[in-house]
């Protein structure tokens, strides 16, 4: 894939292996252009993790969605992907489709597919400055994990986590969350 002047379409992928067997983790940032704390967290995550104390494994794209990034816009404007597309509305994306439809094929078939775990980081943007999380999940997994997501949102300084129970509202259709469910 490339850009209209012929310049390589790339995604950066960051894997963190650990010396014990456990689950696979899929990590995505920066589906909306405008929204950096994914690509700061993932980062600093996959810096800071050692390798002989992990378990499992952590496959992780910091930028999901580089025409959006590069435009700083929430979606790709049209001089950088002219079909104007939110990513977190196409999954699992279309390899025969759009330019931003075969790059949400393509992280879906090589990072979401065959992972235990996705973890999609999102904020407001920019137009957006209110600071909170909300994590998505049932009673038992809120139990299980719950304390462990806010902690993980403190130490990232990301405001103030809510955790909310099952969505009783459908999710977009199109949404990675959607398409997890």
């Amino acid at each position: 894939m490339e850009f209209a002047d012929g310049t390589p379409i790339s995604l950066t992928i960051r894997v963190a292996t650990g010396v014990l067997n456990g689950p696979r983790v899929a990590m995505l940032g920066v589906q909306h252009g405008d929204e950096y704390s994914g690509m700061e967290i993932i980062n600093r995550i996959i810096d800071t993790i050692d390798c002989k104390e992990f378990a499992g494994t952590i496959i992780s794209i910091p930028v999901s969605n580089p025409l959006a990034f590069n435009a700083a816009e929430r979606a790709a404007p049209p001089p950088m992907g002219y079909e104007n597309l939110n990513m977190n509305r196409v999954w699992p994306g279309d390899s025969k489709g759009l330019l931003i439809e075969r790059i949400a094929a393509q992280v879906w078939d090589q990072l979401i597919s065959g992972s235990d775990i996705a973890i999609d980081l999102h904020e407001g943007g920019k137009a957006f400055m209110a600071k909170y999380i909300h994590a998505r999940g049932t009673p038992e997994t809120n139990k299980l994990v719950g304390e462990k997501v806010k902690e993980m949102y403190r130490q990232f300084g990301q405001g103030i986590p809510v955790l909310g129970g099952v969505n009783t509202r459908p999710a977009m259709m199109g949404t990675l969350q959607y398409r997890l469910d």
